[in-house]
């Protein structure tokens, strides 16, 4: 009987209809094509549900599995549908409203053909569909061939004779997973046409002695187009003596016989039961969208132990497409995809207990309260949805009673609108608005409980904060919120926003970098480094800005030390100008960028800082009187007396003084007339030296006189003298006489500057026009100390640099170094320290270096030099009072 069946079904008829467009007669190119369609209609399906086992039945099975020629539908009635990749472009109800020759734009198109309600289900409902792909060229006429084939899943129920005899009532319904029921009686054999999915037979029954149940025959869980199920039912296996009954059919995997007790004593056991917490069956429940329900419960107890327990649903959000939920819903799936769809609504928000894999028995409890809070309008209308149970225990006795209910969803017309205003940059809040028609007398409670989400670095949704702001008067349905703890913002986020289970679009925040600029102080430009400052019009646009500010030169980030809005940068070079690039949020969609440039300070030297330069000094090349006199003899006879002259040495002076720098032997070299121009008196404190072939500048300790005075000669002066009073020639330095009166001391000094020497007065103004900062002062020295042999002297440097005559120096007017005694030229070093902020530019140096330690503070009367006496050897040998020695070379600014 299976392969006669087989032989039946293979089968078909095919009409073909050619719609033919005219071929253009135009040749040129035009961008458009035409096209001419073949269409069949096969009405074949592909058995799954015969059975070898089942007897008597071959003429029944042979007239339902016939399909007539006219009941296949004409061409004319075929729907015909254009698509591109992106969406329809052509659609014609018939064939007759395809024109020929129409004109088609060239492209790539998918064909569609199809006939009936493809929503529809039942008998007489077949749905047929078919589609091709196609390529329209230019100016040519393109062939599309299309067979459609039934789309519907088809049932047959074939009840033995035994079956109509032997039960009272027999009423069966067929249900896909859309949760549409269809009737079929004990003795329709009519095929039934139902949408793809899961398939169950039901059947209500009643015995001759009134005893019955609603059995469930079968269930099938996944079916699929053009299959036909063939159920064979019978009881007792045909005998009517015993109490079973059995269901006969063919899965694509292997063929399935379910056997039901019917006896009476299982039919008499009480049948699954549902019971509703916080509501009653068949109530209609009505909510604001997004808000939490009472507890809804429901309770399920099978006596006989849970074999099946489906949930229907007819919901426009939960059977939406993208939410995905089938119409039935099996709570006790037995395939992948049952479970599959078990965990979409489970996710939804259904709470299931005893229910669970491997914990089914007796007792189940399913929670609606959750999915019916998560639930949401797909529009701003208000809409219904249709919740029903239905179970069946491991005897296959369907429920007595199903349990339904529907809510109503009052639309709360939530959405979050685009964000109009941006956000300061790393801003961690912003402000938005959101459509919610609340409860309350204000939104607040309700706006809370929207939930914000931003999107992170991972595309991952990340939870803010929300905090109702106000409502808008005018429109009920707005309020504006404020929406804490995101991410410090430089970088667009994206925001969506839910309340309840509905999601919003997402949004776009975006963000804004306030105007800033970059300067310096000139005080705080030195030679090799600045400060930058960073300002902006608030300070809270100022630290937003300092947040996201990189600094670059030459395109690179440069290193500095930051403190507050300030940038120190070290590292320059002595009068460069730099190009400083200040860069906020750098890769971000919104960027700021400032230029500034700065000249730092040029490395400035002291004037004539290595002695080259030179000019004649006081006295220089001048001759004059070098000692004390002496008695030289005149004429005369031996051993009679001789007249004498008072007679003086000579010596040439040689004093140059070094260009730029002042001294003082204005006061150490006074003019004096007669015989008091004399070297005891007439001393240069400052002069110049040549050693190892370098030239030195030479300052030392002096004794003078601004007076003179007269020395008593050595010898006689006179007529008549005694030779041995008197000498032929001269006696040498050392016999001389020294002057008589006493000389006055002054240490040399050399520095930048003025001087003169007035009324016994030293006139000194010090300074050198400079505007620069160095950070040390180098110079070469060697120091010789020479005294009366009771002190051991020192010499010493001291610099100033002022602004008029106020000190930039820090915490000091003036430093200061003294210069220890040293047989060989040595290196030295003086730090020139200067306060860490608010340093201003000097406008002039002052630098005095000085062959005394008792020469420090310009007291010319008080000056306490310890030179040696005039009767020392050295002093008559050079008939002069020379002391201490600096020897100096080589001065340098260091930066």
């Amino acid at each position: 009987m299976g392969k006669k069946y087989t032989t039946i079904l293979t089968l078909f008829a095919i009409i073909s209809v050619l719609f033919a467009g005219c071929e253009q007669d135009e040749r040129h190119a035009t961008g458009y094509g035409t096209m001419n369609i073949q269409l069949s209609a096969n009405p074949s399906m592909i058995e799954v549900g015969s059975s070898s086992d089942t007897r008597g039945q071959s003429d029944k099975q042979s007239a339902i599995t016939t399909t007539r020629m006219e009941e296949v539908p004409e061409a004319s009635s075929f729907s015909l549908s254009l698509s591109n990749e992106k969406a329809e472009v052509k659609h014609w109800d018939s064939y007759a409203d395809f024109k020929e020759g129409e004109k088609i734009a060239i492209g790539n198109y998918t064909l569609k053909a199809y006939y009936g309600d493809e929503k529809k289900e039942g008998f007489n409902a077949a749905y047929y569909e078919g589609s091709t792909n196609i390529q329209i060229l230019e100016n040519q006429n393109t062939t599309a061939d299309i067979t459609c084939y039934i789309a519907n899943v088809q049932l047959t129920v074939i009840c033995s004779e035994a079956v109509q005899k032997y039960f009272t009532t027999f009423e069966m319904q067929a249900r896909s997973n859309t949760g549409t029921t269809i009737d079929i009686a004990k003795d329709d054999q009519r095929p039934v046409y139902l949408k793809p999915g899961s398939l169950q037979l039901e059947a209500k029954v009643k015995k001759q002695n009134g005893i019955g149940q609603t059995l469930r025959l079968l269930d099938i869980d996944e079916t699929e187009a053009r299959q036909h199920y063939i159920i064979q039912v019978d009881v007792n296996g045909g005998d009517t003596g015993s109490g079973t009954l059995n269901i006969t059919y063919n899965t694509v995997k292997s063929e399935e016989v379910v056997t039901i007790d019917i006896s009476d004593a299982s039919l008499n056991l009480k049948a699954p039961e549902f019971t509703a917490q916080g509501f009653d069956n068949g109530q209609t429940i009505t909510l604001r969208e997004g808000s939490q329900p009472e507890s809804m419960k429901v309770t399920l107890n099978a006596r006989a132990g849970i074999r099946e327990c489906d949930l229907l649903i007819e919901s426009p959000y939960l059977n939406s497409e993208a939410v995905g939920i089938d119409g039935l819903v099996k709570l006790v799936p037995t395939s992948d995809a049952a479970k599959a769809m078990k965990q979409k609504v489970v996710d939804k928000g259904l709470r299931l207990l005893g229910l669970e894999d491997g914990k089914i028995e007796r007792l189940a409890l399913i929670d609606f309260t959750q999915l019916i809070m998560n639930m949401v309008c797909t529009g701003d209308n208000d809409e219904s949805s249709k919740f029903t149970l239905r179970a069946v225990d491991k005897r296959g006795v369907v429920h007595e009673t199903e349990l339904s209910f529907t809510t109503t969803l009052q639309s709360n017309q939530f959405s979050f609108p685009a964000i109009a205003k941006t956000v300061l940059i790393g801003s961690t809040e912003a402000e938005a608005e959101i459509n919610l028609l609340t409860s309350g007398i204000t939104g607040e409670q309700d706006v809370n409980n929207v939930i914000f989400e931003y999107k992170n670095e991972a595309s991952e949704w990340v939870k803010a904060t929300t905090e109702w702001v106000s409502d808008n008067t005018e429109e009920v349905k707005k309020h504006k919120v404020k929406i804490k703890k995101l991410p410090e913002i430089h970088r667009n986020l994206v925001v969506r926003a839910r309340y309840g289970s509905k999601i919003s679009e997402e949004q776009t925040l975006s963000y804004h970098i306030p105007e800033f600029t970059i300067t310096a102080d000139e005080n705080d430009i030195w030679a090799r480094k600045a400060t930058l400052q960073v300002k902006a019009n608030t300070v809270e646009a100022q630290n937003a800005v300092l947040k996201y500010l990189k600094l670059t030169y030459n395109g690179s980030e440069i290193s500095t030390t930051r403190k507050g809005n300030t940038y120190l940068w070290s590292g320059l070079e002595p009068g460069v100008t730099y190009t400083i690039v200040g860069i906020c949020n750098e890769g971000g969609e919104v960027t700021n960028n400032i230029e500034y440039s700065l000249l730092t300070e040029a490395k400035i030297q002291l004037p004539n800082p290595t002695f080259n330069e030179w000019t004649s000094g006081r006295y220089n090349g001048t001759t004059i009187n070098k000692g004390g006199p002496w008695a030289k003899r005149g004429a005369g006879f031996d051993f009679s007396g001789y007249t004498t002259t008072e007679e003086y040495q000579k010596t040439t002076l040689s004093v140059n003084t070094p260009v730029a720098w002042e001294n003082v032997n204005e006061k150490t070299m006074p003019n004096l007339t007669g015989n008091a121009v004399n070297t005891w008196y007439i001393v240069p404190s400052t002069d110049k030296v040549i050693i190892d072939d370098n030239t030195y500048v030479r300052i030392r300790n002096v004794s003078w006189s601004g007076v003179g005075g007269d020395i008593s000669p050595l010898g006689s002066i006179g007529y008549f003298i005694n030779k041995n009073e008197c000498y032929a020639s001269f006696p040498g330095f050392e016999q001389l006489n020294t002057p008589s009166i006493t000389l006055q001391q002054s240490a040399g000094r050399l520095f930048l500057g003025s001087y003169s020497y007035q009324n016994e007065k030293d006139i000194v103004n010090e300074g050198y026009p400079f505007f620069n900062r160095p950070s040390q002062l180098k110079f070469k020295y060697k120091y010789t100390s020479k005294t009366s042999g009771l002190t051991t002297d020192k010499g010493y440097v001291r610099i100033m640099l002022r602004k008029g005559s106020k000190s930039i120096l820090k915490d000091k007017e003036y430093l200061e170094l003294d210069l220890d005694e040293t047989a060989n030229i040595l290196t030295k070093t003086l730090d020139i320290q200067y306060p860490s902020v608010g340093c201003e530019k000097p406008d002039n140096i002052c630098i005095m270096f000085c062959s005394s330690i008792g020469g420090k503070d310009w007291l010319t009367s008080e000056e306490k030099i310890d030179n040696p006496s005039v009767t020392s050897p050295e002093s008559k040998a050079q008939a002069c009072v020379t002391g201490s020695e600096l020897y100096i070379d080589d001065i340098e600014l260091i930066y």
